[in-house]
Parts: structure tokens; C-alpha cells; sequence
């Protein structure tokens, strides 16, 4: 026992160990208040953060209710998400989501950000180590590696882009084996295509930028060194390239086939995200965040002027940094690997500035060469920004090297080591984050309330839910930490359709954070979007512990729904009635035809003056359809989606934004009246031409338009 204990205690001490020790303890300073409530507190901000969570939880919620886990119609329900689409987190779903049954998901991401620290900074460090940095500057770069401002920018949310300790592995075992050589080149084959297959399931946007960037890379080098680089490739085993592309594609293949052919995918064809927006702003490089801890009023006023937002501002280098780079490269130039990762390093970050150059938010007229991939398949749904993160790594790389050479030679100064260490810490100092850095506390309680044996879960236990709530994808930890207990009409995510009714209900009823909503608005959102939504049941749920419904959102949907049938814990639950969509879209067009005939009989058939706003003038239509005045664009719509208006010579029409389903009903029901009916417009109704478009036509908003003979 005294061996046992003798042996640990001198691991502990282990010179090779210590490392370690310092990045678990960088890892807990920086993880703040979610090292001591690591199952209710986590790193980061709301929102996506939630829905990462969400995607944690799926991969075994799916198969253990015998479905396929790369897709989902838990949310945006009917139409429902493709989540090879939406990079997330299939990998660590996979592997770590077992421990979300027994704990939480808040935990299982903790433990992710927190392995995925240690594990950058060990790999890292060991590379360095590898390449001939000594100990001491290695463990220094493995920290600048772990606290790189694109991770530090990233880590408000976006724990699919922070993960990317497989590809350091990947990195370490391909620099080993360059280095060192190795015995075993099938076993390292396999385990590189393994952990590239991970990096893939994780975030696809990283896998496809890490081929890229080592593409350039291979193009680079061959440029500048051919010599060196044909005899770096002579080592590397082919065993092991064969392995490890066949490993990585059997592994990839099902994910491959489910983003190209599988269902509920955007359309491949268009861009989720602007290529123009999350860019690197040329003053970023030099003006620091609210990120950082060390940044002033000053630069953040500045820095609110760059496009996108603060968790995608991942180009800023800082003045320390760049004046060291500029002087390693100067210094070590005469080295081939300062040239090839200088040359990276600058092209990448050229990337980074998008298809035209952006200062202080403003977009130039210099075009830049990321033009011409921002439209080529896949290429296109990259965010230029983010590529800042492989020029970074290589900015480590050229610091590590000039300081090495400085240190190491004999002729060295002190004033020359001291100016070299002073500016390494200097840049360590400008790029540590905030302190503390943001965390968030969930709502454990609506989880309880929620989960089985909850007094929520059996009334709303295979619902189809349309959750009203200020920030939904907030709600999205709470629903999936209780076990995934209904379907959501809700959605955060990307999609195959461009609208989601319940979402466009909250953004009527929230957009104003409910200060200047009236309850006649309140009512008629909800006629406007719900009777799209499918949804059985309506849930309002708190985004954080105490918060209320307001009075007027309330008195709003108990107008339209009655009394909630519960209240729990800040949530309310209405029941919508099976007849409420139907009845609905049917009632708003029957209300806008027997409002133009009563308003043509008193105007002896003239259509002129036909618009919604005249109907409800004359009393012949409710004021609760909100028409518009004369003298805007859009007078012959109701604020309800409804159209009225002259059509022709002596003839008027009325129209709607409806479904499929709905669009049928009303024209089996007026079209034996009408002169001809357009659905979806402006395309003349043809029901065969329907049918063959069903699945469209029947998730998505369509005008429906029909023309009547005004007498």
C-alpha cells in the first residue's frame, strides 16, 4: 500500500504532470461560479448555449424510442429539423448522452467544455514539444492555445466550435508521426479516421474548414519547400492514409447521405447565414471586445460598430501580439516553417475579412478573394470569421518559434529574452477573458415540473406544445433536461421553410417585451399564426425562476382559449381545441366575403373603394382584422394575412395566407361562386397540381385568391 502510495504521489510531482495540473486549474478560474454548481450553472450565455443542450439529449432520447437520430420532428413540429443540418453535437451525443440520463445535460456540457480544455492544452503543448519547442515555452503556448480569442469569443454559446480537441489529437499524431515516426501505422490510421469522424458529427462547418486549411497547407508547402516536404510525406506511413480514409468514411457515410438526401434539410442551394456579415472588421485585429479583460468604454463603443456580434468577433489579435509576430517572422524568416505558416497564416486571415473588406462595420468596395468560395456548395454556409482561428493557431506557432531562438542562442542578451517574455505575457494578458466570464443559471424547478411524475407531464405527455415564451431557445434546456416529454411547433434552428407560425406569435406578442401589446393585438396574433401552428396545447413558459405572464398576454389568450386548465410554477397551460384551426382560417375568409357583397349592395356593385379598412369603417367588418389605410402599400390586406380588393371590370376578389389543408376547404366551399380561383397565386388553382405538392403546400404559407363577379 505504501508502494502504491509512493508511486502516486511521485505521478503527482512528475515534472511531465505539472502541466496539467496549471490548464485544470486555468479551466476552473475561468469556469467561475460553474465549478461550484455545475449541475444548475453553465459557461456561457443564454440562448444557443439552451440549444446545444437540447441536442445533447436527442441522440439517445431517439433511439431509445426506436428513431432515427438525425432527424427530429420533437421541434418545429410537423415539418421538423434535419440535424446534420444544424451541426449538432451528434458525437458527443452519442458518447456523453448516457450521462445526461443519470445527471442533467447542464452537466454533460460542463464536462465537455471542461475536457475539451485540458485536452487543447495537452495536445497542443505536445505538439509543440514535438517540434522542438522547449518545455517551458510549450506549456506557455499550450495556454495561449486554450485561451485563443476566436475559443474565448465562441465559448458564449457555441460549444459545437469550441470542440475541437480531436483535431489537436489528429494534429499531435500526425506531427508524432512526421517527427518520431511510429510501429503501429494501421492502429494510428484507424484511431485518426475515428477521431476525424467525431470532429465531423461535432461541428461539420470545423471539418470542412480543418480539409481546407490542410490543403492550403499541403499547397503551401509544396511551394515554398518541395524538398522538405517530400521527405515529411516519405514518413508518413501509407497503412495509415489508407486506414484512416477508409475508417473516416464508413464512419461519415450515414451523416453524409442524411445532409444531402435526408428529410426536413434547407435547401442545399441557399445560404443559411450571410457570408457578408460574420466577417473579421480590419480594426477588430487591434481593438478588444468586452470579451477580453482588458478592454474600456472606449473600445466597446468601438466595437459595437462591428457587424455581426460579440460571440462571432473572433479576429482580434491584439497590438502585443502582432508587434511579437512581426518580429519572429523577421527574426526566424530563414526557416522554411516560418515561411509556410507566415504565408498560412496571411492567407487565412485574409479569408477571414469575407467577400469585401469591412472597417468599423462599414462594408467597402474592396473585394476580397473569399468571393469566389462564398458560393460554392457547403463553402457557402461558412462563416468567414471563424477561419481566424487557424491563423491564430499559427500565430502561436511563429511567437513559439522566435522566442525559442532567442532563448536558445548562446549570443543571447538578457534585454533581448526579457523583451521576449515580456511581450509572450503581454499577449497572454490581452487575450485572457473577462473575470468571471459569463455564466447562466437555469430553472430547475419548470424542469421538475415537467419531467415524469411532474404536475405538467401527464397533461402535456405527447402533446403537440406551441410554447409561448419571450426567448424560446432558453426553454429548450428546460424541455430537453425533462426528457423531451411533447413535440414543439417552436423551432431554433435551420429549417427547410422560411416561416414558423409559432415563432412569428412570439415575435408579435414579445417584440415589444409585452410594455405596449394591447390585448385586441394579443387576440388577434393568435388568430393570425395559430391556426398554423398543429398545436394541441398552449404552454407559456418562464425563462427564469419567478418570472409571471404579463396580464395582458394572459387576459389575450384566455379571450380566444379560456382559462388555463394549469398554472405551475410561472407556466400556463391552454387547451386549443381541434375545431380552433379550421374554424379560424374558414371564419376570417367567410368574414371578408360577406363583408364585400353587404358593402357592394350599398354601393350598387361598385368595386372601387373595396379595401379592408372601408369594411370596417362601415361596420361591415370587425376592427380586429386591423385593416390599413388607403395611402400604404399593403391597404387591401387585414393585419390577419386576409386580402380584399377590386379585381378587373366589375369584379372583386378575396384572398388568404393559408395551408394546403385549408386552401381546399374554402375553395370546395365558395368555388361553384367564383370566376376563378388562384392557389397558390398566382398560379391558377389546378387540384391534381396540388396534390403532387402536398408536402409543400401544407407546411408552408400560400396565398390563396379568389375572384367573384361583383354582381
Amino acid at each position: 500500500m505504501m508502494k502504491v502510495g509512493w508511486f502516486i504521489v511521485k505521478t503527482i510531482l512528475n515534472k511531465k504532470s505539472l502541466s496539467i495540473f496549471l490548464y485544470i486549474l486555468i479551466a476552473l478560474i475561468f469556469m467561475g461560479d460553474v465549478t461550484l454548481h455545475p449541475l444548475t450553472t453553465y459557461i456561457g450565455q443564454p440562448g444557443d448555449a439552451q440549444q446545444f443542450m437540447w441536442y445533447l439529449g436527442h441522440f439517445w432520447n431517439s433511439l431509445l424510442q426506436g428513431r432515427n437520430p438525425f432527424v427530429s420532428t420533437s421541434m418545429n413540429y410537423p415539418n421538423g429539423i434535419n440535424l446534420m443540418a444544424n451541426t449538432s453535437l451528434i458525437a458527443e451525443s452519442a458518447i456523453f448522452g448516457p450521462i445526461a440520463l443519470v445527471t442533467n445535460l447542464v452537466l454533460v456540457y460542463n464536462l465537455l467544455f471542461l475536457l475539451n480544455f485540458i485536452a487543447t492544452s495537452v495536445f497542443s503543448e505536445l505538439i509543440f514539444r514535438d517540434l522542438g519547442i522547449s518545455r517551458f515555452l510549450a506549456v506557455a503556448g499550450a495556454v495561449l492555445i486554450a485561451i485563443l480569442p476566436y475559443y474565448m469569443a465562441q465559448d458564449m454559446g457555441h460549444l459545437n466550435l469550441v470542440l475541437t480537441s480531436p483535431l489537436w489529437v489528429v494534429l499531435y499524431m500526425v506531427v508524432h508521426i512526421v517527427t518520431k515516426g511510429t510501429i503501429r501505422p494501421k492502429l494510428n490510421g484507424v484511431v485518426i479516421g475515428v477521431l476525424l469522424a467525431i470532429e465531423f458529427y461535432t461541428s461539420l462547418e470545423i471539418f470542412v474548414t480543418f480539409l481546407m486549411v490542410s490543403a492550403l497547407l499541403l499547397i503551401v508547402s509544396i511551394l515554398i519547400t518541395r524538398n522538405k516536404f517530400n521527405g515529411y510525406m516519405k514518413k508518413i506511413p501509407r497503412q495509415s492514409v489508407i486506414y484512416g480514409i477508409s475508417v473516416l468514411l464508413g464512419l461519415a457515410i450515414p451523416g453524409i447521405v442524411e445532409y444531402l438526401f435526408g428529410p426536413y434539410r434547407p435547401p442545399l442551394g441557399l445560404s443559411v447565414q450571410s457570408p457578408n456579415i460574420y466577417v473579421t472588421d480590419l480594426l477588430s485585429l487591434i481593438i478588444p471586445s468586452p470579451v477580453y479583460l482588458i478592454h474600456s468604454h472606449t473600445t466597446t463603443f468601438v466595437t459595437q460598430f462591428f457587424s455581426g456580434n460579440y460571440s462571432e468577433n473572433d479576429g482580434y489579435i491584439g497590438i502585443p501580439a502582432i508587434i511579437l509576430f512581426v518580429w519572429s517572422v523577421q527574426r526566424t524568416w530563414s526557416r522554411s516553417v516560418t515561411k509556410v505558416v507566415f504565408t498560412l497564416v496571411l492567407i487565412i486571415a485574409i479569408f477571414s475579412f469575407g467577400p469585401y473588406l469591412h472597417i468599423l462595420g462599414n462594408t467597402s468596395k474592396i473585394m476580397l478573394p473569399w468571393i469566389i468560395f462564398q458560393g460554392l456548395p457547403i463553402l457557402k454556409d461558412i462563416l468567414p470569421g471563424r477561419l481566424m482561428m487557424y491563423s491564430e493557431i499559427g500565430i502561436v506557432l511563429i511567437l513559439l518559434i522566435g522566442a525559442e531562438d532567442v532563448i536558445s542562442k548562446r549570443q543571447k542578451t538578457r534585454s533581448t529574452s526579457f523583451i521576449m517574455v515580456f511581450f509572450l505575457c503581454l499577449t497572454g494578458l490581452t487575450w485572457w477573458p473577462r473575470m468571471p466570464y459569463w455564466t447562466t443559471n437555469v430553472n430547475p424547478t419548470l424542469t421538475s415540473a415537467l419531467s415524469s411524475g411532474g404536475s405538467l407531464y401527464r397533461s402535456l405527455k405527447s402533446q403537440v406544445v406551441g410554447v409561448v415564451s419571450s426567448d424560446f431557445p432558453i426553454n429548450m434546456e428546460t424541455i430537453a433536461d425533462s426528457g423531451y416529454p411533447f413535440s414543439t411547433a417552436n423551432v431554433y434552428a435551420f429549417t427547410s421553410t422560411n416561416e414558423n407560425p409559432m415563432n412569428l406569435l412570439n415575435i408579435s406578442l414579445f417584440a415589444t417585451n409585452g410594455s405596449s401589446v394591447t390585448v385586441s393585438q394579443v387576440r388577434n396574433s393568435l388568430r393570425a399564426y395559430l391556426p398554423y401552428a398543429h398545436v394541441s396545447r398552449l404552454l407559456f413558459m418562464p425563462i427564469s425562476v419567478g418570472e409571471k405572464i404579463s396580464p395582458t398576454i394572459y387576459n389575450g389568450i384566455t379571450d380566444i382559449l379560456g382559462q388555463p386548465i394549469k398554472q405551475v410554477d410561472g407556466a400556463c397551460e391552454w387547451i386549443v381545441p381541434f375545431s380552433f384551426n379550421s374554424r379560424m382560417v374558414i371564419q376570417q375568409f367567410s368574414d371578408l366575403y360577406n363583408a364585400s357583397t353587404r358593402y357592394l349592395v350599398n354601393n350598387k356593385w361598385n368595386t372601387s373603394n373595396l379595401y379592408p379598412l372601408a369594411l370596417e369603417k362601415l361596420g361591415f367588418l370587425s376592427p380586429s382584422y386591423q385593416g390599413y389605410s388607403k395611402n400604404e402599400a399593403n391597404f387591401n390586406w387585414t393585419g390577419l394575412g386576409g386580402w380584399v380588393g377590386a379585381w378587373g371590370n366589375n369584379q372583386f376578389a378575396v384572398g388568404l395566407n393559408t395551408t394546403a389543408k385549408y386552401a381546399e376547404q374554402i375553395i370546395r366551399s365558395y368555388q361553384h361562386k367564383s370566376v376563378k380561383v388562384y392557389y397558390p397565386y398566382p398560379q391558377v388553382y389546378n387540384s391534381s397540381e396540388v396534390k403532387r405538392n402536398w408536402g409543400t403546400l401544407n407546411n408552408t404559407l400560400q396565398q390563396l385568391l379568389i375572384v367573384f363577379n361583383a354582381k
